[in-house]
């Protein structure tokens, strides 16, 4: 009678553990104690993926707005911006066609910085402009009338001419100088660029820096047109 019930009883828990093994759930509490069907869950998890990889794309994009924003701020002094730069290049990597033209731009001059408006304004005035007066006083009455002098005697078309320059040279000076006034550096550097002979020579360190400035605004310029364009994509 032991072995018998041993036998039945061993038949017995194979039986259960079968039948326990062969059941599927149908439904899973979830957390909130709600008694959902397990094919309905996993149709929310492609739908949850993509809520995920949203935010991801959303994110990344808020971070690269502001390193472009820090970057933007960090060009508008005389500071070097090569970090701020590197790290507009490392989280921009998927939008690297649109950013690499003012990336390239404002790498020619990360690594030493770039004198601002203010700083080109009173340099100008400062160090420029008295030299370029210092250069017309030069030519004052005395040597004015030694070359009208000579001029009858030698050559009297070189002499007007040299006076013509001097006198464009004076208005170009001047109307360079109301320009940086009004901090339109653009126009200073277009009248300035005109000068040619001692005074061009004079201008030539300040020209250089004042286009160098005029590059760098072009180019932030550039970036905050790709910023307006990445936050019109977050919704």
């Amino acid at each position: 009678r032991i072995s018998r019930r041993i036998v039945w009883s061993g038949a017995a828990a194979w039986l259960f553990m079968g039948a326990s093994f062969a059941q599927v759930p149908e439904a899973v509490t979830t957390q909130s104690g709600h008694t959902e069907p397990v094919a309905a869950q996993s149709e929310q998890r492609p739908a949850t993926d993509t809520r995920i990889e949203s935010i991801l794309v959303q994110l990344r994009i808020q971070r690269l707005v502001l390193a472009i924003q820090q970057l933007g701020l960090a060009t508008r002094t005389h500071n070097p911006f090569l970090r701020e730069l590197e790290l507009v290049r490392r989280l921009g990597d998927g939008e690297s066609t649109r950013l690499r033209p003012a990336l390239e731009a404002l790498a020619k001059s990360a690594e030493t910085g770039v004198a601002t408006v203010g700083e080109l304004r009173d340099s100008f005035g400062v160090i420029l402009l008295p030299k370029l007066q210092a250069l017309q006083a030069s030519s004052g009455p005395w040597t004015d009338r030694a070359r009208l002098w000579l001029s009858q005697i030698i050559a009297p078309t070189p002499s007007n001419q040299a006076t013509d320059q001097e006198t464009v040279a004076q208005k170009l000076v001047i109307s360079a100088v109301d320009r940086l006034a009004e901090d339109d550096l653009r126009g200073a550097v277009e009248l300035i660029g005109q000068l040619s002979g001692t005074p061009a020579a004079l201008t030539v360190r300040w020209l250089n820096e004042a286009r160098a400035r005029l590059n760098v605004d072009l180019a932030h310029e550039a970036l905050s047109g790709v910023v307006v364009d990445l936050l019109n994509q977050t919704p």
